[in-house]
């Protein structure tokens, strides 16, 4: 398995007694989609508090502007491993119920008064829409074997050395729209393996963003994909405004809002979000319904429609992967790992940024079209170059696990194996019989121009709807007359009948590559 940035897990955090450091985590803002990866070692060299401590008391109330509903917990240190936070302090987090009406925000997580936590936290002085590093990758609730994770968490931060504060800078060419606010009357659970609360009305009118974005239509291009599998879902505004509020039950893209705008607004920066937040869903619910929900990204973060650079472990962050997952809550979707032990492939999933694909999965699709049925009736067979799994109790999140070539090298005329298995997924409404999967070679990912057929597998059985199967590709081998080089692998499932063929092809990650000699 390739070397992920991934996230925190208390089965690793056991590990950090004997290893001396967290190799990942996995405690659940994106991070899928919204809320940037942090190495263990990263959450503690980024928490200048980090606290054992029993939540005591919440209530919720309105923000100094009447902007947003807050949730303010106070909490008991029964211990400190780092900072001096006082005896008992208040932890304000966004979102929560006053009478009829729920605010939430993708980057909150929600306290249980009376539960013991083992907390990495922001500077306890400062303002903050996310006081928890890291969103859920700082929090550890008590349970079995939470002993031994306060010890390794006291391990790890010994050892790191807190780090200071990165200086984010926006990026002036990335426009947002114009912040005003709204006008005093502008106000106007299921389980299968998803969840969602109770969804907006469907049709779900979005204002997109202005046609001179950079990232206009790509936006409205991410609503038609929603579209594919719940019909008449989203439309675009025909009058689209240039301006946006939260608290005016319009659903909105807001763009690129800079610290000025979230000032103004919230009374926060993106700092004060997190350093590592890539954007955030307000959603605001009336009677359980959402009513409205506006998406702001991050412009202190480099953005791109570049699937290869999307990505790479480096660089831009994919626009596509992070306004799929967004559009997802606009809806009423919630992350599938925040009550259950999803070992599944979802948009919603927190994942490492080399499988920030932009793609709506099995389980996304049986969502939507369980929130809006009937849904649409299609053959849609999708194709992955790697595996989900959850590997133990322990885990809280899908470990993904692509399928590496044993060996790096190849000769022309020989062959090679995988370590491990590729997946497919019925994302449509009919069963798939005998799928076929092709295997290439090719010169370049995202791409089969110039690519080489290496091998053909006729998948047995039938793959129902919703279904996902892993597919061992077994030995390969390689044509003779295959130039020397350095190659990715594809993967193409091979239906005709296919209703969504842009899903239907796979590439191996960045790293993954074969060298024929």
């Amino acid at each position: 398995m390739e070397e992920m940035s991934r996230c925190l897990s208390r089965r690793e955090l056991l590990a950090a007694l004997l290893l001396f450091a967290l190799l990942t985590l996995l405690t659940p803002s994106a991070l899928g989609a919204h809320v940037a990866q942090m190495s263990s070692r990263e959450l503690a060299a980024a928490s200048p508090t980090v606290v054992v401590a029993v939540v005591e008391g919440r209530e919720v109330r309105w923000n100094e502007k009447h902007t947003l509903l807050m949730t303010d917990y106070t909490l008991r240190v029964e211990e400190r491993l780092r900072g001096e936070a006082p005896e008992r302090f208040t932890l304000t987090m966004p979102g929560g119920t006053l009478g009829d009406i729920t605010d939430e925000i993708c980057t909150t997580v929600e306290l249980e008064p009376g539960v013991r936590y083992l907390l990495f936290l922001g500077d306890l002085d400062r303002p903050s829409l996310s006081p928890i590093v890291g969103a859920r990758q700082g929090i550890f609730r008590d349970r079995q074997g939470f002993g031994e994770i306060v010890a390794a968490a006291r391990t790890l931060v010994n050892k790191t050395l807190l780090a200071p504060r990165p200086a984010l800078q926006e990026d002036a060419s990335l426009p947002a729209k114009t912040w005003v606010p709204p006008s005093p009357d502008g106000l106007r659970s299921i389980r299968a393996p998803f969840v969602y609360l109770q969804p907006a009305q469907r049709p779900i009118v979005v204002d997109p963003l202005p046609p001179g974005s950079p990232f206009s239509p790509a936006d409205q291009h991410q609503l038609a994909y929603w579209n594919v599998y719940a019909g008449d879902l989203f439309r675009v505004s025909a009058n689209p405004s240039e301006t946006w509020a939260f608290g005016n039950d319009v659903f909105d893209f807001a763009g690129f809002p800079n610290d000025q705008q979230m000032t103004e607004q919230f009374k926060v920066t993106w700092e004060d979000i997190g350093s590592n937040v890539l954007g955030v869903a307000l959603v605001r619910r009336r009677n359980g319904a959402v009513v409205e929900a506006d998406v702001a990204l991050n412009p202190a973060r480099a953005w791109t429609l570049d699937d290869i650079e999307a990505t790479n472990r480096g660089g831009a962050y994919s626009f596509k992967e992070v306004m799929t997952h967004e559009i997802g809550h606009m809806w009423g979707l919630r992350h599938p790992f925040e009550s259950q032990d999803a070992w599944w492939d979802s948009v919603m999933q927190y994942k490492s940024k080399v499988f920030y694909l932009g793609t709506i999965y099995a389980d996304d699709a049986m969502a939507v079209r369980s929130a809006f049925p009937p849904g649409v009736a299609i053959r849609d067979g999708l194709v992955s170059s790697y595996v989900t799994y959850w590997e133990n109790q322990d885990a809280e999140l899908a470990t993904y696990d692509p399928a590496v070539p044993r060996s790096p090298n190849a000769k022309a005329g020989g062959g090679f194996n995988l370590n491990g298995p590729i997946k497919i997924e019925n994302v449509g409404t009919v069963p798939l019989a005998n799928p076929k999967v092709e295997v290439y070679l090719v010169p370049k990912r995202f791409s089969f121009d110039g690519a080489v057929l290496l091998k053909r597998i006729r998948v047995q059985g039938t793959l129902k709807p919703g279904a996902t199967r892993q597919v061992n590709v077994g030995k390969v081998t390689v044509p003779a007359k295959v130039p020397p080089g350095t190659y990715w692998l594809g993967y193409y499932l091979r239906d005709p009948k296919d209703r969504y063929p842009a899903n239907n092809g796979a590439w191996s990650n960045a790293d993954v590559t074969l060298t024929v000699k």
